[in-house]
């Protein structure tokens, strides 16, 4: 991790980092998708002196969890919310079929486990009311 105010050191430094990366890899009998791996320019910062830092890159996708370039985690948190809904409806579907007890389960298996995944990460975000009033629904 390189913290600078000069987006041009940024990339120096980044570009450094790759180059060692590969090369401790190799080193060490592994192999690196190149094709893979992305940088990312993460700022707080409403406004930089050149938007084009990030060249379309909205967001990149790390075990499962979609960061974006700014931290808002809007990708990740609409990427959740979409499972969710497909879950409201098989939860839906299944109240007239199976027991309590069974959509229970179904509830934790699929529901549960989908927020509790990252929400260290994510949980404080401007739009987690979305995923709580899907959670409400569920019930």
């Amino acid at each position: 991790m390189t913290i600078s105010k000069s987006i041009d050191h940024l990339k120096v430094v980044a570009a450094e980092a790759l180059v060692q990366a590969i090369s401790w890899f190799m080193s060490n009998g592994l192999g690196m998708n190149e094709s893979k791996t992305q940088t990312v320019i993460y700022s707080l910062l409403n406004s930089r002196g050149n938007e084009n830092d990030n060249a379309g890159l909205n967001y990149i996708k790390l075990l499962g969890i979609k960061i974006d370039a700014r931290l808002t985690w809007t990708h990740h948190i609409e990427y959740v919310c979409a499972k969710l809904s497909r879950v409201i409806y098989l939860l839906k579907s299944l109240k007239c079929h199976v027991p309590n007890g069974y959509l229970l389960n179904v509830y934790y298996a699929l529901f549960h486990s989908v927020i509790c995944y990252g929400l260290i990460l994510w949980g404080n975000a401007a739009k987690i009311q979305d995923v709580l009033l899907l959670q409400k629904k569920s019930t």
